[in-house]
């Protein structure tokens, strides 16, 4: 597998974070593929985080956003709506003393979607005095940040996220404050911001502004490849739902169907999927289950896994 320069650069002993509070991570990110594998001014996730990425964004966004881009906010993510999107596995080294999260998007019609000016094609990073529920914003710091995703979105109160979840709420939103109720105190999932402000690569050598680096680019696959591994896994969990759905253009499963989307959290979650659920009374695949069949296009070729894109 071939790694460029760059990414050797930024793998490099040279670039030397406080020892005492450093530690290895592997994470995984999800993002055009013209972007490369690492993850300056991105966010990333444990593997429970970024597939948490894809049961609070990707999956339901057909239903959100039943006009696309026109449907309003969050319907214009191009991490999760470019064609040519990627799945990148990588360990990075951090100081591991965290921050407050960073929101990091691309650039579309001269915004990052939280009403921040950001370049078209851009990433910019956003972050606020009150962590992610925060609106002020302030200036990010070169600390890695990072969010407890069933802490944020699996809370039950009005004026969070997992607050969206009531009796007549649009299914959709219960399924994502749902989907965030499976996951556990040891097992949470992690989302992390890792900014130019803390690139090693960046600032070599600095003692405040050298706090993450990457050690090595582990894997990465198509989401499309991603997808085919994970949502058959899935759909072999419910064949009957599924089998109720219509095909595809390509006599395909259609992943923008509602009858698709549905099947799939309720074979996440449970038949309820749809209804506020206490977190004690979770069904649906076990998490640990879950994760495994997410982290499948990972494995080699040879046991069922993805094959591999060139690394830039």
């Amino acid at each position: 597998m071939k790694i460029i320069t760059t990414v050797l650069a930024l793998g490099s002993a040279a670039l030397a974070i406080n020892q005492k509070f450093a530690k290895n991570f592997t994470v995984f990110h999800v993002n055009p593929a013209k972007y490369g594998a690492v993850p300056l001014n991105m966010d990333t996730g444990d593997s429970y985080g970024d597939m948490f990425f894809d049961l609070h964004n990707a999956i339901a966004e057909p239903l959100e956003c039943p006009l696309g881009a026109s449907s309003g906010h969050g319907c214009d993510n191009p991490e999760v709506d470019d064609k040519n999107l990627a799945v990148n596995k990588l360990v990075l080294e951090m100081d591991y003393r965290f921050s407050g999260y960073a929101k990091c998007n691309i650039g579309v019609n001269g915004t990052d979607g939280h009403g921040n000016v950001c370049a078209d094609d851009t990433y910019c990073c956003y972050c606020s005095a009150g962590g992610t529920a925060g609106r002020a914003a302030i200036p990010c710091n070169a600390t890695v940040g990072r969010e407890n995703v069933r802490d944020y979105f699996g809370r039950s109160s009005s004026s969070s996220h997992g607050g969206r979840c009531k009796e007549g709420s649009p299914d959709y939103e219960c399924f994502r404050t749902n989907a965030a109720k499976k996951f556990t105190v040891a097992n949470p999932g992690w989302w992390y911001s890792t900014l130019d402000t803390g690139a090693c690569s960046v600032h070599p050598g600095s003692a405040t502004n050298c706090t993450w680096r990457v050690v090595t680019v582990e894997k990465r696959v198509t989401k499309a490849c991603r997808n085919e591994k994970f949502f058959g896994a899935v759909e072999d969990v419910d064949k009957t739902c599924f089998n109720t759905c219509p095909k595809g253009a390509g006599l395909g499963r259609n992943t923008s169907d509602a009858c698709w989307i549905r099947c799939f959290y309720k074979a996440v979650v449970g038949q309820d999927a749809d209804k506020p659920i206490n977190g004690t009374d979770m069904q649906g695949i076990p998490l640990n289950t879950l994760v495994g069949m997410w982290e499948k296009a990972f494995d080699d070729e040879s046991a069922g896994g993805c094959p591999p894109l060139e690394i830039s």
